[in-house]
């Protein structure tokens, strides 16, 4: 995502605003203000799973995103954000807070344009629940090739030591992934590596979407005295957003019914993921969570 970043401030075609400092400089602050609005215009991306309520989500997630974020109503939020994202969000808005400072959302949500400028699958050892993957150095990381197009469209994670797992899901129909995920997983690592390990066999697959939005919301820090410190202030001028998104492929069809009946997976990933599958969560906003890697 900061590579993304990076190369779309090369292409800005008008300087928006200047950012006004409080004592404090903000630079920690989850959401950015860049300077320069990039041009999109000629950003092409093939996306074979592309669907047109795609844009309308990213829309409404970024919103909500902002609307919640201001009032702090932190528990909506998680169910809508990566768990490891949302810790680190909610980490840095408390501690302006307990500052003095105060939250305002600003502009006009609908009036915001959405451009898709990246998309990448993941597929393999790994699932969207980053604390319970094997480290970085567990992996090889393999290109995953688009079978039309034969161009390399994400990554493939194969673990370098696999393990000898069941031949079903059975075994781990006992973990609550999602509770594990934000706990203290280390107990349950031998059974997590089988897991990847049997993910590689019958994989999930997750789209991961990076989204440009220009719009006039935004989102304001107030001092003590109400007095802005930081952000755009201007109602009517329109700023830019980099969303990352994720959602788990939903499994269809008849293979994946006779699959199901053979080893349980689409039960497994139905009940373990509940809320990501089909359905869009937000993992990183301008890069503040270094694009989320799956793996550290």
């Amino acid at each position: 995502m900061i590579k993304i970043l990076s190369r779309l401030s090369s292409t800005a075609k008008s300087k928006v605003f200047d950012v006004n400092y409080a004592i404090d400089d903000f630079s920690d602050f989850p959401i950015k203000y860049h300077k320069n609005i990039p041009n999109l215009e000629d950003v092409k991306v093939k996306d074979y799973l592309y669907r047109p309520s795609d844009v309308e989500g990213i829309k409404l997630a970024h919103d909500s995103f902002m609307t919640l974020l201001v009032e702090g109503k932190y528990a909506e939020l998680e169910d809508m954000t990566e768990h490891n994202f949302f810790i680190k969000l909610k980490e840095i808005c408390e501690k302006y807070k307990k500052l003095g400072y105060t939250f305002q959302k600003i502009g006009n949500s609908d009036d915001a344009a959405v451009k898709i400028i990246g998309v990448s699958y993941f597929s393999g050892g790994v699932t969207p629940y980053r604390n319970l993957n094997l480290s970085e150095k567990s992996y090889y990381q393999q290109p995953l090739i688009d079978p039309v197009s034969k161009a390399p469209v994400g990554v493939f994670f194969r673990t370098r030591n696999p393990k000898s797992p069941p031949k079903d899901f059975s075994k781990f129909n006992d973990l609550d992934l999602k509770a594990l995920n934000a706990s203290d997983p280390s107990q349950y690592q031998d059974k997590l590596e089988e897991l990847a390990t049997l993910f590689q066999w019958y994989p999930l697959r997750i789209k991961a979407i990076d989204a440009g939005i220009v719009s006039s919301c935004k989102l304001v820090v107030l001092d003590k005295k109400g007095k802005p410190v930081y952000g755009e202030f201007d109602e009517e001028l329109k700023v830019f957003r980099l969303f990352r998104m994720e959602t788990i492929i939903e499994m269809k069809g008849w293979l994946t019914a006779f699959w199901n009946w053979k080893t349980g997976i689409k039960t497994f990933i139905d009940e373990q993921f509940k809320g990501m599958v089909g359905q869009y969560y937000i993992v990183d906003v301008d890069g503040f969570a270094d694009g989320n890697p799956y793996t550290y």
